[in-house]
């Protein structure tokens, strides 16, 4: 009969007293050090934290790898732009037969400002999964359970709906935790699977077709000055200077022909090579972008949006309406 009595009156009060002593048990979890260590820092755990973090520094090591061969590419490039040839007894003459490498430079100069950001990118993903778990389990998920907790005996005396701000702080720091290893799991998938073959042919391409260009370059032809003449300067006689004049001015003549010829030869060969350094560099842009750039921002943008959900705001509304706005504004 008692126990009858004790099961109809307590029996409203069932679930909440489950409820309560589950979140109780995770926060001791999170308090007690022995608990956290099996829970929230388990091996497991940490396992994909420094898997992640592995990733990171490998993607890392590649941008840094082609950010190295886009400066290559882009000194050699600038060099070939600017060709000063300089002769002493005819002055000095400046020729431009590379022009037509400006698209290449412009290329490869937008491609060095897409790896600054790549670089970027993946430092703070690798910052947000060093130090963001403890963060997010003592400064979040405890509040929120906490709350929770207190919410679920004490709702109704609170004009502040305790009970769903600690569901939503729970549910954050759970998104928070594991958004962005998700995020950089996927990315590694991707890369493995779709990215890396193209990502080894071009830089192997690339370094290839820059090592020639410095080995074919006429280097010594490109800037010559013929300065014998100051060298060996004649004491007297003026039929001695008149031959000497005309000898420096038929040698200038000859190297300029010499060079001229050399410069033709060259510039048709590296044309034939020029697209094959488009082609990677694009397929090297894309990598990055969508590797390192295009992902992490829609997780970044994912986040606010599960944000805006959970919390039943307008969060980040007008950030996301302007960006809208500019990039698909009609013209």
């Amino acid at each position: 009969m008692q126990f009858v009595f004790f099961k109809n009156q307590f029996a409203p009060y069932l679930p909440s007293i489950i409820k309560s002593v589950l979140i109780v048990l995770i926060i001791c979890c999170v308090l007690i050090q022995p608990m956290r260590t099996i829970s929230f820092d388990s091996h497991s755990l940490t396992r994909v934290d420094e898997k992640c973090i592995k990733y990171l520094d490998q993607t890392l090591l590649r941008a840094t790898i082609a950010y190295g061969l886009c400066r290559a590419t882009n000194a050699a490039v600038s060099f070939l732009q600017e060709i000063d040839v300089g002769f002493e007894a005819i002055g000095t003459i400046t020729l431009n037969p590379f022009e037509f490498l400006d698209p290449l430079n412009d290329l490869v100069e937008r491609f060095s400002w897409i790896l600054l950001a790549a670089m970027a990118s993946i430092g703070i993903q690798e910052f947000l999964i060093r130090f963001i778990p403890d963060s997010i389990v003592n400064f979040i998920l405890l509040p929120g359970l906490i709350m929770w907790l207190t919410g679920l005996w004490t709702n109704k005396y609170f004009k502040i709906n305790l009970l769903s701000i600690g569901k939503q702080f729970v549910l954050l720091a759970v998104i928070l935790r594991f958004i962005i290893p998700a995020e950089v799991a996927v990315n590694n998938w991707i890369y493995d699977y779709h990215l890396k073959n193209k990502y080894d042919q071009s830089i192997n391409h690339i370094q290839i077709r820059v090592e020639e260009i410095k080995e074919k370059a006429p280097v010594e032809e490109l800037s010559t000055v013929d300065s014998e003449g100051g060298q060996h300067q004649q004491k007297n006689g003026t039929w001695n200077k008149i031959k000497s004049n005309f000898a420096k001015t038929q040698n200038a003549f000859s190297v300029v022909g010499d060079m001229s010829s050399k410069l033709m030869e060259f510039k048709d060969w590296l044309k034939t090579k020029i697209p094959d350094l488009f082609d990677n560099f694009i397929s090297l842009i894309i990598v990055f972008i969508i590797n390192t750039i295009f992902l992490p921002v829609f997780t970044l943008w994912l986040i606010v949006y599960l944000l805006r959900i959970i919390t039943d705001s307008q969060f980040g509304r007008e950030a996301e309406k302007k960006f809208k706005g500019k990039v698909f504004q009609k013209t």
